[in-house]
């Protein structure tokens, strides 16, 4: 598919040997792509977008199957100028890319999503990620990476790649003026001691972008009168959560459940 290329869709498609997709308005719904395993013909790309007028994309209800690592050369198994211009001046058009309801089978993939504006100033671009990577490796170096190295960066992100065995964490770079679809919870136990407060720190498993607001609540009633609970120090990658009294001091020895949840939704 050529940049020229506008109002195409491939539907209920078996795709042997990736996709290779372009211009704008065009989209790829159903079935299955195969990317090629080859590092002459892609190494673990299922999903190449190049020549783009604008970046009104739509990926929707289909499997990818990648036994390659696209990381290699700079790519994701998604990828749109991972380490080539694809979106740039000539971008004009903005436009939403949307990728949703996707499973994706890349066990070897340390990226599984990779887009990189190199130039392109067009207005309204934004980026919708709904994508399921249950086989993502715990050697990933990152979760993904949705970046602006020149022209503008992209209006909004909603990121929602779901790695539910990806074991170690892993950064996300998103360059967007809003980022919203990212939730991570947890629970921690802890066991109080006699003092007024008590930090328990936590490390964020998928990494965010930006620092996310956070909710906390425990089962603190035995440990005293007067029992709080917050998140203090939030970066990217972790938080402290703090439980403190203004009653005195807490009852040493008693085991305590935080539980805590992670949000980025601006």
């Amino acid at each position: 598919m050529h940049g020229n290329v506008e109002h195409c869709q491939y539907v209920n498609c078996i795709h042997r040997n990736g996709v290779t997709i372009s211009g704008n308005h065009n989209s790829v719904r159903g079935g299955t792509v195969f990317a090629p395993a080859l590092a002459a013909t892609g190494n673990g790309v299922a999903i190449s977008i190049n020549e783009m007028r604008g970046t009104s994309f739509l990926f929707e209800g289909f499997k990818i199957i990648a036994d390659g690592d696209p990381s290699t050369t700079s790519r994701g198994v998604i990828d749109c100028g991972g380490n080539s211009v694809s979106m740039s001046a000539d971008t004009i058009l903005g436009g939403c890319m949307t990728f949703r309801d996707i499973d994706m089978s890349a066990p070897n993939a340390r990226i599984p999503i990779k887009i990189v504006n190199r130039g392109s100033t067009a207005t309204g671009k934004c980026v919708d990620i709904k994508i399921n990577c249950p086989d993502s490796p715990v050697t990933r170096s990152s979760n993904g990476i949705i970046q602006s190295l020149s022209g503008t960066q992209f209006d909004r992100v909603r990121f929602e790649v779901d790695l539910p065995n990806a074991g170690a964490p892993a950064g996300t770079t998103i360059d967007a003026a809003k980022v919203c679809g990212m939730t991570e919870g947890g629970t921690v136990a802890a066991v109080t001691t006699a003092t007024t407060f008590q930090d328990v720190p936590i490390t964020f498993n998928r990494r965010f972008p930006k620092a996310p607001s956070m909710r906390l609540n425990g089962n603190l009633s035995a440990a005293g009168v007067n029992i709080f609970y917050t998140p203090i120090s939030i970066t990217t990658n972790g938080a402290t959560l703090r439980i403190y009294t203004t009653g005195g001091s807490m009852t040493a020895g008693v085991a305590v459940n935080l539980m805590w949840e992670a949000i980025l939704n601006e």
